[in-house]
């Protein structure tokens, strides 16, 4: 590890464990990156009639840790208090370790407790004032201290419903109290087994502050009682100073969360408007080019009907004038038949063969006779004229 004494890794830890009392006294969580998540829990607990539900606090694995080591763990259903992460400049504030110390104490105790998780049957790891966190058989739980349950009630509803409930379901998440001095970064000597053993130190100031005893208080297991527990909380400048720290930090982070998304809100919204105008180029680009293929369609259709048109008129005065011709080239086959029908029987050339009067032009065998032709005669003596 990066901290030369094993009384320093203790102090540190012990730095830790008060940091995640302190929260979870102000009913808030603690994230340790690597590791997992001290929240609380609701448990709904039936007495005859009636039931009451209480808050108990729980640790939660990470889920990358689950899925890459392949620990498994009974989760319960966590309730919705606030979880911030493990401040480590706060840690450093109240010890004598720079930050990049404590940082890097916690990161490298959490790796070689995983590596060791991972390949032995059974290790634990103290957090001094809270419980113990033991991996055994690849499952993985928190043990609590009882003394940090009841100052962490402070109205005695969850320690008389611990008391309650049976021992196996007492045992399962609730041990007894420790002495500090015994409190050390373990692992378990069952099935062989190895023990990491730190030299114990004298606790933080921070812890004394959270063990004075109220004298004139007589529950068992319980160092303040309720309203001791409230001034204590109310008077102590270290709370303070850390939930005004918090709620700056929330209200900055708060701060962040809104300009960025205002950011995306604006980035959406002027993503919108540029493709609105798009769509609208795109519409009016398709609209323009329709309007003129409309266009050439209607003047493509009027020159082709206009060009049929004339071709029609061409076909009709070209059929005309065939028709005309042939008429004329039938005739003109008629009056050459004709012509070499009758050569010798035209009347001009036939008039050669009768004599005719040069005066009147009638035959010289003519007796008084009338060359013209009457349709109707007379017979004397009838009645009829035929």
């Amino acid at each position: 590890l990066s901290v030369s004494f094993p009384t320093d890794i203790y102090h540190i830890w012990s730095l830790v464990s008060c940091f995640i009392k302190q929260q979870m006294f102000m009913r808030k969580g603690v994230y340790i990156f690597g590791l997992g998540t001290f929240t609380f829990c609701q448990q709904k607990l039936n007495f005859g009639n009636k039931h009451i539900l209480i808050q108990r606090p729980v640790f939660i694995l990470a889920e990358k840790l689950s899925h890459y080591y392949g620990f498994k763990q009974i989760k319960p259903q966590a309730t919705d208090v606030p979880v911030g992460p493990l401040n480590f400049s706060a840690l450093s504030a109240e010890g004598p370790f720079q930050r990049d110390a404590v940082e890097r104490c916690v990161r490298e105790t959490l790796h070689l407790l995983l590596r060791a998780a991972a390949t032995r049957p059974s290790v634990s790891h103290a957090f001094p004032g809270i419980g113990v966190l033991t991996f055994r058989q690849s499952r993985v739980k928190m043990l609590f201290c009882r003394d940090f349950i009841s100052a962490l009630d402070g109205t005695g509803k969850l320690s008389s419903a611990s008391a309650s409930v049976s021992h196996s379901e007492r045992d399962f998440s609730v041990f007894e109290p420790i002495s500090r001095t015994n409190l050390r970064l373990s692992v378990c000597h069952e099935h062989r087994g190895v023990s990491l053993s730190i030299a114990t130190v004298k606790s933080s100031a921070a812890d004394a502050s959270l063990d004075r005893a109220c004298r004139d208080h007589r529950r068992a297991g319980q160092e303040l009682c309720y309203v001791c527990m409230q001034r204590a909380q109310r008077t102590l400048p270290l709370y303070q100073s850390d939930e005004s720290r918090a709620e700056r930090e929330q209200e900055r982070v708060l701060m962040l969360q809104e300009h960025q998304k205002d950011l995306k809100q604006k980035k959406r919204e002027d993503s919108q408007k540029l493709a609105a105008f798009n769509l609208a180029a795109a519409e009016a680009q398709r609209r323009r080019k329709a309007q003129a293929y409309s266009q050439s369609d209607v003047s493509l259709n009027a020159v082709q009907a206009s060009a049929g048109s004339k071709l029609c008129l061409l076909r009709a005065a070209c059929e005309e004038n065939w028709h005309r011709s042939a008429d004329l080239k039938h005739q003109r086959d008629r009056e050459g038949l004709n012509s070499r029908r009758y050569r010798n029987k035209l009347m001009i050339k036939q008039l050669g063969k009768y004599e005719r009067c040069s005066q009147c032009k009638r035959s010289t065998a003519n007796r008084g006779e009338s060359n013209v032709f009457r349709d109707t005669s007379y017979v004397t003596g009838a009645r009829l004229m035929l």
